[in-house]
């Protein structure tokens, strides 16, 4: 029953199902996808989506560009940015050549105080 979430399953309106579902096509390519949650301060929780791969070449950006503008999509406004070899790049890019590792971060605020 899918309707049905196990607890930290989400986060306000994100679901961590959906972005699983999102990154699938990652995961074909050989990528792993970590969802880390990082700090809570200020009722704003914060979460890493981790994507790596143990491929020695390396994935073409242009493979997985499209899933991570599906992504950004998702999150809406609680995208922050993608960080790419320790800086902030632009998802519409073509000129990253292959990869190896990258984070997603996105932030939640929640209006309230939780405990999470």
């Amino acid at each position: 029953m899918k309707h049905l979430k196990k607890f930290n399953e989400s986060v306000g309106d994100i679901s961590f199902e959906d972005i699983k579902d999102i990154c699938l096509e990652l995961e074909d390519l050989g990528m792993k996808v970590s969802i880390i949650r990082t700090g809570y301060e200020n009722n704003i929780v914060e979460y890493y989506i981790e994507f790596s791969t143990e491929i020695d070449q390396g994935i073409y950006w242009n493979d997985i560009k499209d899933c991570l503008l599906r992504l950004k999509d998702y999150l809406g406004k609680h995208y922050c940015y993608t960080v790419m070899n320790g800086g902030v790049i632009d998802l519409e890019s073509t000129q990253y050549g292959k990869i190896e590792h990258f984070l997603v971060k996105f932030k939640y605020y929640y209006s309230f105080k939780t405990n999470i």
